[in-house]
């Protein structure tokens, strides 16, 4: 039952409401000590933190009420292990934000993420708060993303997109959905994916004994890459491979090539070394269009059967083979392939 206080002054009857500012209030005017004004402006607080979240669960129903299901528009496409192209389609973040940005702001609400890290996992967390003052947090983590050849900074940048992309749908409880194909109108949504992170399962590699000495295992592997039978990212199918590893087998030398020219491959990116221990440094990542690209000739390329039809592809697509890293080495394998 709502309570009323009132307090006789000159002669009048003056009326408070029945919430702890309108008994601060008639505490003040009563001359209350300072204990009694401290108990009282902690049941304020909780008062006041109890009404904004009430506030803010409203604002996420309107919110909620007002936002579409969001089309999964972003194709992309891979070689599994036994050689078949895989595809799947995603909501880019950009997109989601184009979609909530209105209803967020009609609703009072706003979005930030706070990024850590510990020895194995990127941990990002998506925070959304309301004006009148509650927040609310989801936290996500993941290893870095090392697919695609990628060096250190994309593979972080790869996966701090994913993980702000994933905490932000389970913050605010979005819903997305691939486009609609059977022509009714009606989208289409599938069964939500399971993520299994095989690289968990795998046996670190160690090319060196503990003296730094190559193992029989570890020169093999060496050989095996400079004859250009087998890529590092092949041996991460196979392997986890530490950062040093890594480094010391990205120095090997590719021979037997004899029209490669890698003092002239332009690099995508800056080179990794001048980028460790950069720390709050934005590097640029490749635009969608541009990833889109690079998808595309990798599947022609992939896609030869002989070394004219190689040959052909490398023609049209010369520029962007040579200005990209992981195109051109997937030629040169493509090409002692056919040959």
């Amino acid at each position: 039952m709502s309570t009323v206080a009132n307090l006789e002054k000159n002669n009048e009857i003056q009326t408070f409401g029945d919430n702890p500012q309108s008994l601060l209030t008639i505490d003040i005017q009563n001359g209350a000590n300072v204990e009694q004004l401290e108990k009282l402006l902690l049941l304020k607080e909780r008062w006041d933190a109890a009404q904004a979240k009430k506030s803010f669960l409203a604002a996420i129903s309107r919110f909620q009420s007002q936002i579409p299901v969001i089309q999964k528009k972003k194709q992309v496409g891979y070689t599994g292990k036994s050689g078949q192209l895989v595809g799947y389609k995603y909501a880019e973040l950009s997109e989601i934000d184009d979609a909530i940005k209105g209803p967020m702001l009609d609703n009072g609400l706003s979005k930030r993420w706070e990024l850590g890290e510990d020895a194995e996992n990127i941990i990002c967390t998506c925070i959304i708060s309301h004006v009148d003052g509650h927040s609310e947090k989801t936290t996500l983590s993941s290893t870095r993303d090392d697919s695609g050849n990628k060096n250190n900074i994309q593979s972080r940048a790869s996966a701090v997109t994913y993980l702000q992309r994933y905490t932000l749908i389970g913050a605010l409880g979005l819903t997305t959905a691939s486009e609609d194909n059977d022509g009714d109108g009606t989208p289409q949504t599938p069964p939500q994916p399971v993520y299994v992170d095989h690289s968990k399962e795998m046996p670190w590699l160690n090319i060196n004994d503990k003296k730094g000495n190559k193992t029989a295992e570890g020169a093999k592997i060496v050989a095996d890459i400079a004859a250009g039978k087998i890529s590092i990212q092949q041996l991460r199918e196979q392997y986890k491979i530490s950062k040093a590893v890594s480094d010391e087998l990205q120095k090997i030398k590719v021979t037997g090539i004899e029209d490669i020219d890698h003092e002239n491959v332009p690099p995508v990116y800056p080179p990794e070394t001048k980028k460790e221990n950069v720390v709050g440094r934005r590097v640029a990542e490749p635009t969608d269009e541009e990833k889109e690209a690079i998808e595309l000739w990798r599947q022609k390329i992939t896609g030869c059967k002989t070394i004219d039809e190689l040959a052909k592809v490398f023609a049209e697509g010369k520029g962007m083979i040579n200005s990209t890293q992981s195109l051109y080495a997937l030629k040169e394998k493509k090409k002692i392939e056919l040959q």
